[in-house]
């Protein structure tokens, strides 16, 4: 049996979405047991903003956090990791050099998704951070298809709308201003929005999407049942 290994904390409540639709997902599919699931929660502040966890003013802090959860895993025994967290990809590089162990690319799966899906062009809606390193583009390009980005104003309204998420006082404007956003990318050509941060499913509600959408989170949480393989 395999054991998937989770660097949890960024935040709390995706790292428990995460977990919960594993589950769901494995008795969807008729498994017999619980996957083997190792989760390291990372002692982040509880007031944050994403350039607290990207490349900002504590890069140095949050890349040595995602060693030392990583290690932790690596020493558990796990098989493979996955972070449910877009905007820290910035420093898969560095991780995987400080590991064995293979972590899984939150934005790969998402991109793999949507050409799964016959995405030709896809719209983003990410942290700013994540916007900031390309991570979404690079991938694409890479892939063959294209990317469509929000404005600047929106993306900064987008920026706003995470922080809330993150410090638990959103409201249901954001969600309405996220789904203007999502048909406003496709009014400029793309074919599907993807959820490029793992928070804003907190508050995007898929059955109420006016666009197709690709959710992050259950990219990630599709690779992961497939890395614990039929059997686990």
């Amino acid at each position: 049996m395999k054991t998937a290994g989770i660097v949890g904390g960024l935040g709390p409540e995706i790292t428990a979405q995460l977990y919960t639709s594993l589950i769901e997902e494995a008795r969807k599919r008729g498994h017999e047991t619980y996957p083997h699931i190792i989760i390291d929660s990372i002692p982040l502040l509880f007031r944050l903003d994403s350039e607290q966890i990207g490349r900002g003013k504590n890069e140095q802090i949050m890349l040595e956090l995602l060693t030392n959860s990583i290690k932790i895993l690596e020493k558990a025994g796990v098989d493979f990791i996955a972070i449910p967290c877009n905007t820290v990809h910035c420093f898969i590089s560095e991780l995987q050099e400080q590991t064995k162990v293979p972590i899984l690319n939150i934005i790969d799966e998402t991109i793999d998704v949507a050409i799964k899906n016959g995405v030709k062009t896809l719209g983003i809606l990410a942290t700013t951070e994540t916007r900031k390193t390309n991570l979404y583009e690079d991938s694409a390009k890479h892939k063959g298809i294209g990317v469509v980005a929000p404005t600047e104003s929106e993306q900064s309204e987008i920026e706003h709308i995470i922080y809330k998420i993150l410090n638990q006082t959103h409201t249901a404007e954001g969600s309405k201003f996220l789904y203007r956003v999502a048909e406003n990318l496709v009014e400029r050509g793309a074919d599907a929005v993807a959820l490029a941060c793992t928070d804003l499913p907190l508050i995007y509600d898929l059955s109420l999407s006016p666009v197709p959408v690709i959710d992050s989170v259950i990219a990630l949480r599709d690779a992961i049942l497939r890395e614990l393989g039929e059997d686990y």
